[in-house]
């Protein structure tokens, strides 16, 4: 069975404030652990409201899993190219896929420009939170890691 061996893992948010409309994209939220382009990612998993009620980090409602479909995802690198465009968000949740964490080469993620875009609004609420964990290895300078 293919799986990613966790080494390191952040959990991260991006929160659809204000009305939910088709087009809306909103970014994921700072976290200092990991915003410095300091990390390479390599695995990740979704998560809808049927596997978290509520963020551990903002304590906002996670999206129902009726939202899932109307969402889609992009990862930024540090270049600032969209190196992973509009994923769905149904195909990075685990229990959708066969219990697989979505692997990827890794990736020197910029996680403030990474988003969210909704596609559709169907069972999206405003202030609810699209979660996720980042599976990555951390990026050693000169300094310890």
């Amino acid at each position: 069975m293919e799986t990613a061996v966790i080494k390191t893992s952040q959990l991260v948010e991006a929160q659809i404030l204000g009305t939910p409309a088709i087009g809306n994209e909103f970014k994921f939220s700072d976290n200092q652990e990991i915003s410095n382009n300091n990390i390479l990612l390599y695995a990740l998993q979704a998560y809808s409201a049927t596997q978290l009620s509520k963020s551990p980090i903002s304590q906002n409602t996670v999206v129902a899993a009726a939202g899932v479909p109307s969402i889609a995802v992009t990862f930024v690198d540090d270049t600032n190219t969209e190196v992973v465009q509009n994923i769905p968000m149904y195909d990075i949740i685990r229990s959708n896929n066969g219990g697989f964490y979505t692997l990827v080469k890794p990736l020197k993620v910029n996680l403030t420009k990474c988003y969210i875009k909704l596609v559709n609004t169907t069972s999206v609420n405003a202030n609810e939170v699209v979660f996720f964990i980042f599976i990555y290895t951390k990026i050693c300078c000169q300094q310890s890691c």
